[in-house]
Parts: C-alpha cells; structure tokens; sequence
C-alpha cells in the first residue's frame, strides 16, 4: 500500500474535487422534506454485518498547494487507554529561522546572555482526547538529516542524533495566563487572558511584543538547555538567509513522550492559526544582552519557527499501537464478537467495515432517505468524562486503481455535506445525546445516494467507517453491533412502492 493510500483524512478537499470530476450522481435524499414521505413506506430491517480492523497507514504530511493548506493537528502522546491499549504518538519537525529573516543573524552573544529557552506548542483542541494535565516525560532528540518535502504517512521514520533534553513537564490547558508589555502599553499591562474565552490575535499587532519567560497558557512550554539554544544562535551567519544552508546545520528534532499518559495532546503547528510571530510554535530564546544585573525583563528573543508558511518545513506524526491483552483485541479481525460491538478509533487505529449483504431485497424500491443510526457503548473502566465519543466519524469506499492500491474516497452524501460546509447537517456523523437517556449518544449518517449506487451494481455491499480527520483526531468509540439487545446498529429506509 502506498502513501495514497486512506489519504482523504488529510486531504480531503483534493479528493473531493477529484470526486466531483467524475461523479454527475444527484445526492439521492440529501434534502427530503416531510411531505415527501406521506406515502412513503419506513423499515429498518436491512441486514448490516461489521467487521473492525487494524487500520491502514493515513497521511500526516504533504506540501502546501492551495487547494490543501498544511495540516493543523499533530497528536502526540504514549496513551495507555483502559479499553484500547497503547496509542504512541511522536512527532518529526523541521526547523527554520523566524520568518522576520532581516533580525537574523543575531548580535554577537555569549551562551551566559541567554536567559531561557523553549519549545511551545499551541494546543490543538479538536485533536485532544483523554485526561492530558497529567506530568508528562518528552524526550527530546535532533535528527540526523533535514526531512525532504513531500508526503509522509503514520508509519514513516527518520534517523535520530543525539539527545537534547528528557524534561517533566504538566500540560494546563485552562489556565490563565499573565501578558507583560512594554513601556508605551501600559494600558494592558498586568492583563489576564483566558486561552478558550479571550481572542489573543485582536490585542497583539506587529508592533506589539509580549515578554514572558514564565508559561504562557494555551502552549506546552518544554524548557530546553541553553547549550543547544547556543548552537541555534552561532550557526554559521550566511544560513539564516538561507534555508537550504540552515536545515544542514540545524535538520530538525523529534519529541517523544516516556511516560504512561492518560491521555493524548495535540499540537497545532500553523503559523497562520496563531496570527503573530510571538505566538506562533516553535523555539523561543529569551536572551539578556544589556549585562544589567537587575534587568529581569529579556532584552531580545530570537524566535525559530515551526511553520515556514509558505517556505516547505516537514511536520510529521508517527503512530504506533499495541492492542495486546486490551478489551478491544478480541474484536479485532473477529466477526462473531462484531455482531454486538464493534470498534472505531482516529491516528492510524481501528476501522470497521459494514456491509450490506442482501441490497438486492430493495431492488424495485424507489429509496427517498437511508440513515445509518448507530450507537456508543461504554465498557469497564470507560467513562463519559474522560473518553467522550469522538467527534465524527465518516463513512467511504475503497477504490483499488490499476496497480492495485487501495484508498478510501468518502462517498457520496458525505461529499456533498462537506462540499456544501454543512457536514453535520446534510449528512450527519456527530454523536447526538438522548434526551430521554443521559449517556446514550447516537451518530446518524445519511447515505441515500451511496445506497442506490450500491443497488445498482456500481459500488460494492461495503462501506468503511472511520474517524473524520483520523490523524488529527485520535479519540475512539465502541459502538453496538447489528446483533445488540439494545441498541441494534440498524439502517432507518424511506422508500415508496
């Protein structure tokens, strides 16, 4: 299987309009309204059979294009989940200078003008899952070779140095934090912001520099040693003007996570989230070059940044998993055990095939709706807090082209609700709370028009469930099979004679 392969998670705008190219279909049932259905006819006795399997490799890196900006969310984390084993997920960065080029190279400096250093990394909210503000050991490492600009997929690696820092440190991602301004912005000075509530981007401009060596909330701030923020700053002058000479002197490094976490983090890593070079993820050297004893306030900071924007800097997430002796093994690859529960999870984890097996009973029906209604379980130590149903999930079909790969192009319904910005509406896939009983969440997915392709003979009885955005959203679900006593996985049909 090739990097294509599962590459709509990442790339989902490019394969729908690779879509739209050679699909003329109407979308079948997208916008029924009631009084279609007066003489209609309702079953929701079409057979489903499921079957969850490890999943295959997805895209976590391609160059920028404009019809596919870089990707936001990178996970990161060594989850050990009490249902679904260990999640490890690392993370490859390049490095490049800040994208103000004209303040490097910096003055002349000794390593005892530096006051501090850190990496930051804003968090990525959508792709956090589990309980994350928890003490977390990263190592930190340098990479042998700059990693080249093209696509890479959740198993790719690449040569690591030697090791820059093993530091503890405690993601907070509701705190609020203090700002410091400089003279002339006295007006704010002392201001509290909170990450969620407060919009950071209306207060700080270009002109405005926000000094703070302590923690800002809303980042995982890893202190790094000054010896290697040294190295940055004395790399030969000529490299900071150009990108090629700097990425053989500083490749890039690799961050990993030691520690048996509860959850799992994610970062996002586009400068263009953030709006100001102050805030954007990367490296930040707090330096003081006034030799005032008393002066606490830096009196520069050299910024290293993470997103080149427009100038290529590889970011990829690596994703490993090990399902032995977890509740979720026994329905991996196991039909019999699918037919009550089957398994869902985001990164490069579990997928569950559904099949339609007996469409043909429908063969003379005029289909108006077809909604796939399926349900979350919690099993043992799972709880709603801590392990809420994933966000989306989205419903796609293999495609094997002439060499015979595979890749999984979201169908119809789902297309038309993304393509239309109103995916949850027009097709649905976001769980849906009872309100008659708290704690049963139901995801609804339209697929009309998939279902009549199937019908007649264009498309395969099967369809792949998923994750929608998998390598940006590792969270997970366990949904109750066609055969549950309960909450039977069934497909609700509209249909006139």
């Amino acid at each position: 299987m090739n990097n294509n392969s599962s590459i709509f998670a990442f790339a989902l705008l490019s394969i729908s309009f690779l879509f739209a190219s050679c699909n003329d279909s109407t979308n079948i049932g997208s916008n029924i309204l009631e009084q279609d259905f007066i003489d209609s006819e309702f079953s929701d006795t079409l057979t489903i059979k499921a079957l969850s399997l490890i999943g295959d490799t997805t895209v976590t890196y391609y160059p920028y294009n404009n019809i596919n900006p870089h990707p936001g969310g990178f996970v990161f984390g060594n989850f050990h989940d009490p249902i679904f084993g260990v999640t490890n997920a690392t993370i490859y960065t390049g490095i490049l200078p800040s994208n103000n080029l004209e303040e490097y190279p910096p003055q002349v400096i000794l390593e005892e003008n530096i006051d501090s250093a850190f990496i930051e990394l804003p968090y990525y909210y959508d792709g956090i899952y589990g309980s994350v503000e928890n003490p977390m050991e990263i190592s930190i490492y340098k990479l042998v070779n700059a990693i080249v600009d093209t696509s890479y997929n959740s198993i790719d690696v690449f040569d690591l140095g030697e090791e820059i820092t093993t530091v503890t440190v405690t993601p907070s991602l509701n705190d609020t934090f203090n700002v410091v301004f400089p003279n002339g912005w006295n007006i704010f000075q002392d201001t509290i912001f909170d990450p969620i509530e407060d919009t950071i981007i209306s207060i700080f401009t270009d002109s405005l520099l926000a000094f703070d060596t302590l923690g800002l909330s809303g980042y995982l701030r890893i202190p790094i040693p000054k010896a290697y923020a040294f190295e940055l700053l004395t790399i030969n002058p000529a490299s900071f003007n150009d990108i090629d000479l700097f990425k053989e002197e500083i490749p890039g490094i690799y961050m990993q996570s030691n520690s048996e976490d509860k959850g799992l983090l994610a970062f996002d890593m586009l400068y263009d989230r953030t709006g100001t070079e102050y805030f954007e993820p990367g490296i930040k050297i707090f330096c003081n070059t006034n030799n005032e004893p008393n002066d606490t306030i830096p009196s520069e900071v050299y910024t290293f940044t993470f997103d080149g924007n427009a100038i290529p800097n590889p970011r990829v997430t690596n994703f490993a998993y090990d399902y032995s002796n977890s509740i979720v093994e026994d329905y991996i690859n196991n039909p019999e055990n699918n037919a009550e529960y089957f398994v869902v999870q985001g990164g490069k984890g579990i997928k569950t095939e559904l099949e339609i097996p007996y469409v043909e009973d429908i063969a003379d029906l005029a289909i108006l709706k077809a909604e796939l209604e399926l349900t979350a379980y919690y099993f043992g130590e799972d709880n709603e807090e801590d392990y809420p149903p994933v966000t989306g999930l989205v419903l796609s079909r293999e495609e094997i082209d002439e060499n015979g790969d595979t890749s999984l192009i979201i169908i119809d319904d789902a297309f038309f609700g993304f393509s239309s910005q109103n995916l949850n509406g027009l097709f649905g896939g976001n769980p849906v709370e009872d309100d008659q009983t708290p704690g049963v969440y139901t995801y609804k997915m339209n697929i009309a028009a998939h279902l009549n392709k199937i019908r007649d003979g264009l498309f395969t009885k099967k369809m792949v469930l998923t994750v929608f955005t998998r390598p940006q959203r590792p969270g997970r679900v366990v949904i109750c099979g066609p055969e549950h006593p309960d909450y039977p996985a069934k497909i609700n049909l509209f249909y006139s004679n």
